[in-house]
């Protein structure tokens, strides 16, 4: 597994942002979540289409 550089933090506003285009133009969008492996290492991103949210601080990402 290659080391996956930890990208800046958006504030809520920028991601507020990112997932109302991404609804607007049906795009697939890239997270990259705040969380590492047994092994101390940066977590892969997840892609897919943005359908929601699920309750406070939980979005609902339908897998490309």
């Amino acid at each position: 597994m290659m080391d996956i550089p930890l990208l800046p933090q958006l504030t809520l506003y920028e991601i507020d942002i990112v997932l109302m285009k991404s609804i607007q133009k049906n795009i697939s969008i890239s997270i990259q979540l705040n969380q590492k492996d047994l092994f101390g290492r940066q977590k892969e991103s997840i892609a897919g289409h943005f359908k929601g949210y699920l309750a406070e601080n939980k979005i609902l990402i339908d897998f490309d």
